[in-house]
């Protein structure tokens, strides 16, 4: 099998997949003949002993960093016994030793300048511009045409807008007065697409259905444009989340999302969806706008996710 052809048939990030293949190779199972594995006719067995070495390795190191936060006595003399030095003895300058830590108290207007400042730093959406191979039958190749470059609010968490995301997808069930705003005024006073969306439509959900509607509909209404909502999504479908390269989730989104009955406008349109990852969602999503007569489509989103595939 070819690579790609793995990642078809294995839920696993493509990272992970090409370091399993390494090790086979090396222990004898697996050879490459050019773009393709073979398996070997070498008996092969995991080595489930030493794998519990390393994890126990691994949770040692974990346990001493623990202990080395809650430590009260000199960190450098504490790190020095890790290390068997015999000489191993308090410092007299780390902040333990000299009884002065750094402060834990912080200026509110700094604060609200560092968050304010974070807030104005929007994040490009990269445009797919090829198909993953043979995930999809029919779908290889170049994109044509892709979607525009696009535009995240935040990244998922963080400071700026990202908490505020994170709040609303998960404790409030609904995104904020604040963001719809905030993302208006990213749009029309900061990244401004061209050509000037003509309307707004969103990427549903079936995890947490309604939700983007709802907030791309304030924002279409803030941005003072129309919102026709015209795709669909199948119920009970796995999460994007699951998928974990870029066939699977190339597959899994085009089996999931549908055209809606909805008529769809002509022009220019802002797509809407609550995190971009991989950015397949956003890829698969403009195609099918595209196919059914839309213009130029602009993907945002309120964050960016740290893509494992993008």
């Amino acid at each position: 099998m070819s690579a790609p052809a793995i990642e078809r048939a294995v839920n696993l990030p493509k990272g992970q997949i090409a370091q399993a293949l390494k090790l086979l190779e090396l222990d004898g199972a697996v050879a490459r003949d050019g773009g393709r594995y073979l398996r070997t006719p070498n008996p092969w067995q995991q080595d489930e002993e030493r794998i519990e070495r390393v994890m126990a390795a691994r949770r040692l190191e974990l346990a001493q960093m623990q202990a080395y936060m809650r430590h009260d006595g000199c960190y450098m003399e504490f790190l020095a016994r890790l290390l068997d030095d015999p000489t191993a003895a308090p410092c007299g300058r780390c902040s333990n030793d000299v009884g002065r830590g750094l402060p834990r108290e912080v200026d509110p207007e700094r604060v609200r300048a560092a968050v304010s400042f974070l807030r104005r730093d929007l994040r490009t959406i990269k445009p797919r511009m090829l198909w993953a191979p043979d995930a999809v039958p029919g779908l290889s190749g170049k994109i044509t045409p892709p979607n525009e470059v696009g535009c995240a609010l935040s990244v998922y968490g963080d400071a700026g807008w990202g908490r505020d995301v994170q709040r609303g997808k998960y404790v409030d069930g609904q995104f904020g007065r604040d963001l719809v705003i905030g993302a208006a005024r990213a749009i029309r006073d900061r990244w401004q697409p061209r050509p000037e969306p003509a309307w707004v439509t969103a990427v549903p959900t079936s995890v947490r259905p309604g939700m983007n509607e709802a907030f791309a509909r304030s924002l279409a209404a803030e941005l003072g444009l129309p919102y026709v909502q015209c795709l669909t999504v199948v119920a009970g479908a796995p999460p994007q989340s699951e998928m974990q390269n870029s066939a699977q989730q190339l597959r899994n989104v085009r089996d999931k999302l549908r055209s809606g009955d909805e008529a769809v406008p002509s022009g220019p349109v802002l797509l809407v969806d609550d995190i971009v990852d991989s950015g397949w969602t956003m890829t698969v999503a403009g195609d099918l706008l595209r196919s059914r007569g839309s213009g130029p489509v602009h993907p945002f989103a309120l964050a960016m996710a740290s893509g494992r595939d993008a």
